[in-house]
């Protein structure tokens, strides 16, 4: 479970969990301050983390009680999908790097912006963040930065995210 806390400083639940190889953790996140270019922000940050995995932070979402924000990897995905995910991947000479995450809410949300991080292997040097874009059926690149092991980026979607390895 993760919790929302609107600037209401009412308590609002989401839920989120990443399933790999059949476990599943949840957690409770509480927020923190945001700073943005360096300057003070009133931002309310949303975030969803699994410990060591991936985690995404909303900005400026207008959740409601009912909203409900899904994180956790694609196994189980339709196999269509998940095969052309792989034969784009190759098509570029490069290799996904499992387990690809999924990002989703079954109400339909109009617009996002949330930051996604991703852990990087210590056995990969390089990689990128992608996200799968369902009209072209080919991965996107976001732009993103490396810390602290892990790789984050910016998205506008929700949807599937994974790395992609260079493959050398």
């Amino acid at each position: 479970m993760a919790s929302i806390i609107p600037k209401l400083n009412e308590s609002l639940e989401i839920s989120g969990f990443f399933s790999d190889r059949d476990s599943i953790s949840n957690a409770r996140i509480l927020p923190f301050p945001q700073r943005a270019h360096g300057l003070s922000s009133l931002l309310t940050a949303k975030q969803i983390s699994i410990y060591n995995g991936p985690s995404i932070i909303f900005f400026d979402q207008n959740f409601d009680s009912s909203t409900r924000v899904i994180l956790r990897s694609q196994d189980g995905a339709d196999a269509n999908k998940i095969l052309s995910q792989s034969q784009d991947a190759l098509s570029r000479n490069m290799k996904i790097v499992h387990p690809v995450t999924l990002v989703e809410s079954k109400e339909e949300q109009d617009e996002v912006s949330f930051l996604i991080a991703l852990p990087v292997p210590n056995s990969i040097s390089a990689v990128s963040l992608f996200q799968w874009d369902r009209r072209l059926q080919r991965w996107q690149p976001l732009v993103g930065e490396i810390t602290n092991n892990y790789i984050s980026a910016r998205a506008t979607q929700l949807g599937s995210f994974a790395l992609l390895e260079d493959e050398i």
